[in-house]
């Protein structure tokens, strides 16, 4: 960990929240224990006294670490592997983060626009919080859609199956996002292969493949997209300290539920 002036210059890990985006907070959710929806009571749970704790242990980390300013952090670097919109490049690529949170897609583009200034990197599962039991994993799934009144469904279905279990394969060995159709065959991906070798790229999907084992239901909410906004809104005032987390998560926990139980009444 090293600050110069006002600029993080070198972080081991930054904490949940940094860029105030909510999509793997059900992930750190359940980690410590948590969830954010329970899809079978058509509930949600964002306040919980587990996420709490989350979100007061990302506030106190930042103020360990970063002198509580999460701003010096977000105008340092981009911590997530790839150059910000605002021009910032990544840090972990630069050798100024020694671990950030990713997916596999990662390993396709992690020297595409970025030369990295060292060549060996690895993955690891998450760690447990002290509410988990277990460590878990998620997903960011791609959705193929054949928009309504489509004039040609039948051979647009045609052509989205044919992207799904046979095209994918060849996306796959250059973007490297995950097959899921069960008729996809098990291939290695070239641009893994053509960085570090086939005995690597071989042990890394190995890996993958078990992550994508513990994955934690996520993203199945009727209102995500909207509930998301809430999560984003909360989370943004908790890591600038605009309100404490139970408030924040509070606030987003009753708009959520008011929001879900308008659309389940219609």
């Amino acid at each position: 960990m090293k600050i110069e002036g006002d600029i993080v210059d070198v972080a081991g890990f930054v904490p949940v929240g940094h860029n105030f985006e909510p999509y793997t907070l059900e992930i750190w959710s359940a980690l410590n224990g948590g969830t954010l929806y329970d899809a079978e009571n058509q509930t949600y749970t964002i306040n919980s006294e587990s996420n709490i704790a989350l979100m007061e242990y990302m506030v106190s980390w930042l103020d360990e670490q970063y002198n509580g300013d999460i701003n010096m952090v977000r105008r340092s670097w981009a911590w997530n592997g790839y150059a910000s919109d605002d021009g910032l490049p990544p840090a972990f690529q630069d050798g100024r983060q020694i671990f950030m949170e990713q997916g596999s897609w990662v390993m396709g583009d992690y020297a595409a626009d970025v030369e990295p200034v060292f060549t060996n990197w690895d993955i690891a599962p998450y760690p447990v919080g002290p509410g988990g039991e277990k460590s878990v994993s998620g997903y960011w799934p791609n959705w193929l859609v054949i928009p309504t009144g489509a004039p040609h469904p039948a051979e647009m279905f045609g052509y989205l199956d044919y992207l799904s279990g046979v095209g994918v394969e060849k996306w796959f060995s250059v973007v490297v996002d995950i097959p899921v159709n069960t008729q996809a065959k098990e291939v290695l991906p070239q641009v893994v292969i053509d960085a570090r070798g086939e005995e690597f790229a071989a042990e890394i999907m190995g890996f993958w493949k078990e992550q994508a084992a513990i994955a934690t239901r996520m993203w199945d909410s009727p209102i995500q997209s909207f509930s998301n906004d809430q999560l984003t809104r909360a989370i943004e005032r908790i890591m600038t300290k605009q309100a404490p987390a139970k408030d924040a998560l509070t606030e987003a926990q009753t708009a959520s539920q008011a929001e879900l139980e308008k659309v389940l009444a219609s």
